[in-house]
């Protein structure tokens, strides 16, 4: 931080980095898994689809981790979606397979085993639907897990084990525990809140969620959509269940959602569609200049905010993508 922002540790935009490049691996390893497992077109959509919704892009304004995670589940949704597409015993490339592992690990340095959550979940799920452990093989986690784990050791070498054992209590006791007991820090809400909360949280898209829930049901059998089903239901579930809830909890299933929407626009029938995505993303021009994003970026609301320095172009990929979409379903020029 000091070499970013040098003396003046009071400006916000070096501790925003993170979420920013979290949000950008993000969509980037959306966009690839969707396109390895489609098409271009469709890799292209589900980029364009994490990449407009309301929650990613406050959380890319926000010096949260939350953007980083998102980040890291991307990175694993993808790796998980292509060992389940490739089916029988091929391994995975190299790099894919150590990148699932490296995100993993940094996943539980910045929150926890919120993502190992999920991907047990997806695993478990996957192996009683399909009664076989192929996928958990091909991951190897025999020589994955040491990889984590040296990992997740760059913080106890460099904080020491007294404080890797105060923070770990107070995590346990004042964070997780109570959140999970009941409703802390007035949060508290009914099962369901998540999937009301949804519909502005993963706006202008929300209203392509039931085509995509259909298409889903329909093509269960794909190997796709059977993994981002086992991707976002269990642990959406057990976020309903849980008595605290928070917008941003489901972000790291945002990912497989993106995924799913964009194959049910990819579809013949459904592709028209897309059509009038523009009109749903007409929304997306407002927040060219947004008073909360503008107010986010530099911590402070004055007169001045939203000149030269920050000026996001949201609008522009809602106009283009549709466009082109439109032109050939299967092919992008």
């Amino acid at each position: 931080m000091n070499a970013l922002a040098g003396q003046d540790l009071t400006q916000p935009w070096p501790y925003r980095l993170p979420s920013v490049l979290g949000v950008w691996l993000a969509v980037l390893a959306t966009a690839w898994a969707a396109a390895r497992v489609a098409s271009p077109a469709a890799g292209l959509a589900a980029g364009t689809i994490l990449a407009t919704s309301v929650l990613v892009i406050v959380e890319a304004h926000l010096a949260k981790a939350d953007g980083l995670l998102l980040g890291c589940s991307a990175i694993v949704m993808a790796g998980l979606l292509q060992a389940y597409q490739q089916g029988g015993h091929q391994k995975l490339p190299l790099v894919v397979w150590a990148a699932v592992w490296v995100a993993l690990g940094v996943s539980i340095l910045i929150k926890g085993p919120i993502l190992i959550g999920i991907v047990v979940l997806a695993l478990a799920s996957l192996g009683i639907a399909d009664k076989s452990l192929s996928l958990t093989r091909r991951l190897n986690p025999v020589l994955g897990i040491p990889i984590m784990l040296c990992v997740m050791a760059i913080w106890p070498l460099a904080a020491g084990p007294d404080e890797i054992i105060r923070f770990a209590q107070a995590a346990l006791t004042q964070d997780l525990l109570p959140k999970i007991a009941g409703g802390v820090e007035s949060h508290g809400a009914p099962p369901g809140t998540h999937l009301l909360a949804a519909v502005g949280t993963l706006w202008p898209w929300s209203w392509a969620a039931p085509i995509a829930a259909v298409m889903a049901w329909r093509h269960r059998q794909n190997s796709a959509v059977r993994l981002c089903i086992a991707w976002i239901l269990p642990f959406w579930f057990l976020l309903e269940l849980t008595p605290t809830k928070l917008p941003h909890y489901p972000l790291p299933l945002f990912p497989a959602i993106a995924v799913l929407i964009a194959l049910s626009l990819a579809k013949d029938r459904a592709w028209g569609a897309v059509r009038f995505v523009s009109v749903g993303l007409s929304w997306a021009r407002a927040v060219r200049q947004p008073r909360g994003s503008r107010y986010l970026w530099h911590g402070r609301q004055t007169s001045e905010l939203g000149g030269p320095e920050y000026q996001p172009e949201f609008s522009c990929v809602p106009q283009a993508a549709p466009k082109s979409f439109a032109r050939d379903p299967r092919r992008v020029s």
